[in-house]
């Protein structure tokens, strides 16, 4: 019979443990990223003052502060996320590996960030990654495969979190779309542009995009 005693010290292992990866974030980093309105602050005004090292910190906020549960405002995230690595290639895999832990239902923000980034070694860092998520191993396989699809392969009219995750990339410089394209040129009175309604136009986002353009996090995602 095993020892009372080894028990209680197993427990109390456990238990450091759970505590030790939820509070893994720096005094700093837990005050930038503390409530929603701080990650977002911190996502518009990321073009000021780039800090691209504390993004392991921001994706541990997002995912603690379960910034990914709502599918309809989630996309804002991946884009960032994805905006940074690309931004910073020769850092991505560090970057991505320093996510972790992160639960499972959280590490699709891994995922897709790598998937949306564009880096031209995005699906060996995802490969490499498997292991640390096994209960994502399906759905890493669709996009190391071509079952599922990057950033550019998605159209805006499969709903907002599409251009959300665009406006995500921009935040950072990292990613522009097309459609993004557009709303810059629109305003600039580009002659591209008077052909066609951009595509933001026609689902009712050119608002949203001028509030991108001038480095605010859509109104939207705010409510």
């Amino acid at each position: 019979m095993r020892h009372p005693f080894g028990l209680l010290v197993l427990i109390a292992i456990m238990v450091s443990t759970t505590f030790g990866f939820a509070q893994r974030l720096s005094a700093e980093e837990e005050r930038l990223f503390r409530t929603r309105d701080q990650v977002l602050t911190w996502i518009s005004g990321y073009r000021e003052d780039a800090e691209p090292n504390k993004l392991p910190a921001f994706v541990k906020a997002v995912a603690r502060l379960r910034l990914l549960d709502d599918d309809e405002r989630s996309g804002i995230y991946f884009g960032f996320v994805a905006g940074i690595l690309a931004d910073n290639q020769t850092k991505a895999a560090e970057f991505a590996a320093d996510m972790f832990p992160l639960k499972p239902e959280h590490q699709i923000i891994v995922i897709r960030g790598l998937a949306y980034s564009g880096l031209p070694g995005w699906k060996r860092i995802l490969k490499d990654l498997t292991e640390r998520m096994p209960a994502r191993k399906k759905l890493i396989s669709d996009y190391l495969f071509g079952k599922g699809k990057t950033l550019e392969q998605l159209s805006v009219e499969k709903g907002p979190q599409v251009l959300d995750a665009w406006w995500g990339g921009l935040f950072c410089y990292g990613l522009l779309s097309s459609c993004i394209e557009d709303c810059v040129g629109a305003q600039m009175g580009g002659g591209r542009q008077q052909s066609r309604a951009p595509d933001c136009w026609q689902h009712g986002q050119m608002d949203a995009c001028n509030e991108c353009l001038a480095g605010q996090v859509p109104a939207r995602l705010l409510a």
